[in-house]
């Protein structure tokens, strides 16, 4: 009776493995969703359960093995494994002497270590159990197991998202990638952003030979990036995220702090590590305009590049707050880099919008959510707007062009 009920148990909770996401397993990260009770079905009545867990500030898991022994006895093993990439190996151990309740005597206890069992994941809801026994009367052995309980409200992705979703903040980066001069027009840009419900991130390469490229995080290969010839351009892009959608890759690593680098036959065209996590927490600043009374707006100079752009800035100081805007009109869509004094300080993006090709970077001191700290004084500066080498806007910004008092 106690077999058939385990079985009914078993297969109620099958049910609910319609509630979570089927993840490919090549750069998988086992997130805590994979905490839940893992089985074979061909096996009903024995089983494991699984925790990822924090100790000593190390992610790590638990397990319970609940089985049998050769005469039939039930039997726990115990073990805190470590978690390598889609594996983890555990040192598995049988507490015995203990009794049932109040009669139970932790002094009686005896702790036997057992041997190893290693699991290896094929995706959020699959994977396999390796048994290594160092006692004898047990041979090794192997059992492939699926999923059949996992936390409520918890869907398993096996991404970033699914790893950070708990204490990550909502942020926005960009950077640039390097020029290494193997082709001294390439350029490209990264973008990275946390949300309440996604992380996504992006790579976008322009001005390259037409051609595929390699996408190295960290030193490891994440993604091809087929360069295409475009109007007036070659470009390319790859878009991650987690949750994954469709046409964009699974987001499994994490590219902040990393080295990022685009190759081609093992050479370096474009790479950058300047991709850094930047807290708001510090929302003032000491570097920027003193607050004030006034507004001043300034145009930059086009170069000739594109004949029908228009870029602006706009600085203004109130007793409370300073904002400084740029803004750039009638350009094709992509990144634009923003330099201060001839360094990048941000990438402005051009999209299409119903007003027509535009885009802005917004700054203010104190920062506010959506916008950028203002940690710079712009007055006095030379601003630019480029692509790669190419300068397409310019302007020394001042405070005695274009002026007012605000109300």
């Amino acid at each position: 009776m106690k077999t058939k009920t385990f079985h009914i148990l078993i297969s109620t909770f099958m049910l609910l493995l319609a509630m979570v996401t089927t993840v490919s397993a090549s750069n998988m990260i086992i997130t805590k969703s994979f905490t839940g009770g893992w089985y074979d079905p061909t096996k009903s009545g024995q089983g494991f359960m699984l925790e990822v867990i924090n100790n000593n500030n190390q992610k790590q898991a638990l397990t319970t093995w609940f089985t049998f022994d050769n005469s039939g006895q039930q039997m726990w093993l115990i073990g805190v494994g470590e978690i390598s990439d889609q594996s983890i190996t555990f040192n598995m151990i049988e507490p015995q002497g203990g009794l049932f309740g109040n009669s139970h005597d932790p002094d009686n206890i005896t702790i036997d270590s057992w041997g190893t069992v290693v699991f290896n994941f094929s995706d959020c809801n699959h994977g396999t159990v390796n048994w290594y026994p160092s006692v004898t009367g047990f041979s090794q052995g192997s059992m492939d197991v699926t999923r059949n309980t996992q936390i409520n409200n918890l869907m398993c992705t096996g991404g970033l998202y699914d790893e950070l979703a708990d204490t990550a903040a909502e942020l926005e980066l960009y950077a640039p990638l390097n020029n290494t001069g193997l082709d001294t027009e390439a350029s490209g840009h990264m973008k990275y952003e946390q949300r309440s419900d996604r992380i996504e991130f992006s790579v976008e390469i322009e001005d390259l030979v037409a051609a595929r490229y390699d996408l190295y995080v960290a030193g490891n290969w994440v993604s091809y990036i087929d360069v295409l010839q475009q109007t007036g351009q070659t470009q390319g892009e790859v878009e991650f995220r987690d949750p994954v959608e469709a046409g964009k890759l699974l987001l499994d690593f994490d590219p902040r702090n990393q080295l990022i680098e685009v190759k081609r036959m093992g050479q370096i065209y474009l790479s950058s590590d300047e991709l850094i996590t930047i807290e708001q927490d510090d929302n003032t600043s000491l570097s920027a305009p003193p607050f004030g009374n006034n507004r001043f707006e300034s145009l930059f100079n086009n170069l000739g590049i594109f004949p029908t752009g228009y870029a602006k800035a706009e600085l203004r100081q109130r007793d409370d707050r300073v904002d400084f805007k740029v803004e750039l009109e009638g350009v094709p869509t992509g990144f634009y880099d923003f330099s201060l004094n001839q360094q990048i300080i941000a990438v402005l993006e051009v999209r299409q919008t119903p007003i027509g090709l535009h885009g802005e970077l917004e700054y203010r001191n104190p920062v506010e959510p959506g916008k950028l700290l203002l940690d710079f004084n712009p007055v006095g500066t030379l601003l630019e707007l480029s692509q790669g080498s190419t300068v397409m806007f310019a302007q020394t910004f001042n405070d005695t062009g274009t002026g007012s008092q605000e109300d």
